[in-house]
């Protein structure tokens, strides 16, 4: 089956405080969450006009917890139940399931204008429970009704996992193959894992969400959702794209579906600044003492130096380097990003000798080791020899 993504994309995820990225031009893509697309719709139609392509997460693994219904924006969400679903229901009743969550669920995607749709799913710790299990009903309730209403746009399969079977081989090719067994009308999957942090996430779970991306690549498209700058290193290795927030909304939590959200993102970033040559963000008295200039299209050679500079800055540069893949075979993006992965090193170094600074490196070289598994990685589908390839991996990752 044909990839509709030829070269690897970062996809902003916009909310609210988001809407100067929809004024710099043509988005390869844009996702928004349901929720705000319902509640912010002047910024929902300028997502969708700045964007080739406009994905809306329908957020139905919001739907089984109480903490949904106090907040403002699900209010607006057609499909939101007034009390959470419950899974027995869903269970049971095919025509409650398609006519409460199947049916409105894309039809919302389909009126905002979405270019994809995502199937209703919920958040599986691991790949043995009921929603795993429903997850899977989910699938070919929204392929037969996209059928019957001739509905035409690529479906997608949301996997949204725990990060605890990541380094579980046996679990990882478990969730591989029940998803490769949707058929041909699932055009791809979009991935996104619990509390994985990918600056500190150990080795063996960034490889597992490695084995995940690229087993899953062999003939669809993959999106990795909530991650950071580690989305680049997967588009290397074989992921279609990635997508996070303008500088937060990197990880993704199920705490975050049991209670309302308390922190804010503005406070929290406002004095820092993310610097692409080193794959992380620095403080910014820190980023003056080093006198940091950026040359992308918002900096001009200055430094960003306000929360929206900021914004800009950030979505140019990762913009611009997933630009730098297109074109380019699998072996030559892998090595692109090897390379740059150890020019950070060398400046990360370079900075501690001339100012004493001690910047984060480790999860440079735990991307590096991913990097170089992934050199020798096949795809197959026989579970057992790559179950046998990931085995040897995470030993390997573990014994060092």
């Amino acid at each position: 089956m044909a990839k509709i993504i030829s070269s690897p994309i970062f996809i902003p995820r916009l909310m609210n405080q988001d809407g100067v990225a929809t004024e710099i031009g043509k988005l390869p893509a844009s996702l928004m969450t349901a929720n705000i697309v319902a509640h912010y719709k002047n910024l929902a139609s300028k997502a969708h006009i700045s964007s080739e392509l406009f994905i809306i997460d329908p957020m139905t693994n919001n739907l089984v917890y109480d903490a949904f219904t106090e907040k403002k924006a699900f209010q607006k969400v057609p499909y939101a139940p007034k009390k959470p679903f419950e899974m027995a229901k869903l269970f049971g009743d095919e025509k409650y399931r398609i006519a409460s969550l199947v049916e409105p669920s894309i039809k919302f995607q389909i009126e905002k204008g979405a270019d994809f749709v995502i199937a209703p799913y919920f958040f599986s710790e691991d790949a043995s429970g009921d929603k795993f299990r429903l997850n899977h009903t989910l699938i070919p309730d929204s392929i037969k009704f996209m059928g019957h209403e001739k509905i035409e746009n690529p479906l997608f399969a949301m996997i949204n996992i725990g990060n605890s079977g990541l380094g579980n081989p046996k679990m990882l090719n478990h969730i591989i193959d029940r998803y490769n067994d949707c058929g041909a009308n699932l055009k791809g999957y979009f991935v996104m894992v619990d509390n994985l942090n990918d600056i500190k996430s150990d080795e063996d779970s960034l490889k597992g969400l490695a084995w995940l991306v690229f087993q899953l690549s062999a003939s669809k498209d993959v999106f990795i959702l909530s991650i950071g700058a580690f989305g680049e290193v997967l588009g290397a290795i074989g992921a279609s794209g990635f997508s996070g927030g303008l500088g937060w909304l990197e990880t993704f939590s199920e705490k975050n579906l049991k209670q309302r959200l308390k922190f804010s993102p503005r406070k929290k970033k406002v004095a820092q600044t993310y610097i692409p040559e080193l794959f992380d963000y620095v403080n910014d008295e820190i980023v003056k003492l080093i006198n940091y200039k950026c040359s992308c299209a918002s900096c001009g050679g200055k430094m960003p130096v306000d929360y929206a500079s900021k914004k800009l800055h950030f979505l140019h540069r990762r913009l611009d380097a997933m630009k730098k893949m297109a074109g380019l075979s699998r072996n030559e993006m892998m090595g692109l990003m090897r390379g740059r992965l150890e020019e950070a090193l060398d400046l990360a170094e370079g900075l501690y000798g001339k100012f004493a600074i001690p910047l984060q490196t480790s999860h440079l070289k735990r991307w590096m080791g991913v990097l170089e598994s992934a050199k020798q990685w096949k795809h197959g589908t026989d579970q057992d020899k790559a179950s046998t390839d990931l085995a040897q991996v995470i030993h390997e990752a573990r014994s060092k």
